[in-house]
């Protein structure tokens, strides 16, 4: 009498489906961790937007309020604003808004004349000589960045901004109204 023994294992066709399912459940799990980690990247991408946008309106906001004089004609839509500085009322000083290679700055300027450069003056004025006052850079600095346009308009001392930021294919449009108290 022969005895027969009994194998253990798989058989080819158990190997085979076996392997199927294990490398279904890896690329499903592989997708779900792709689109998870795209979707956080988005997130903070437009996060990271709206908090630049938030502090640059704050800032600009803030300062065009306080102008003293706003020097840009808005009637017309215009990207960049320049206007007199009215926090310091012992100083006339002038700032100005504008964008950069997809930055934006802010320029705090001064005019003088030469004959006397510590005494500042109005940015329009002209010495006994019929010679304009000269322009000095008090300090010109990046303040937000990932920016794609900004655009100022407005009338009767009331100016609406809007600005469109752009990073790695999130967009972004946001606008505001600001009133100028001195206007």
């Amino acid at each position: 009498m022969t005895l027969i023994k009994q194998r253990q294992g798989f058989t080819l066709l158990e190997v085979i489906t076996g392997l199927s399912l294990f490398l279904l459940v890896i690329l499903l799990v592989g997708s779900m961790f792709i689109l998870a980690q795209r979707t956080y990247t988005k997130g903070t991408n437009q996060n990271e937007l709206t908090q630049n946008a938030r502090v640059c309106f704050d800032r600009l906001s803030r300062e065009l309020r306080q102008a003293e004089e706003l020097i840009t004609d808005v009637s017309a839509t215009t990207s960049e604003i320049f206007f007199q500085d009215g926090h310091n009322s012992d100083e006339i000083s002038y700032i100005k808004y504008n964008l950069e290679d997809e930055q934006l700055y802010r320029t705090h300027k001064a005019y003088y004349f030469p004959a006397d450069p510590s005494i500042y003056v109005y940015h329009s004025s002209i010495d006994e000589f019929g010679t304009p006052a000269a322009s000095t850079t008090l300090s010109s600095r990046v303040i937000g960045e990932y920016f794609s346009n900004i655009n100022f308009q407005g009338d009767d001392g009331l100016i609406n901004i809007i600005i469109n930021l752009s990073k790695a294919n999130v967009d972004l449009q946001i606008s505001s109204k600001v009133y100028i108290r001195n206007y």
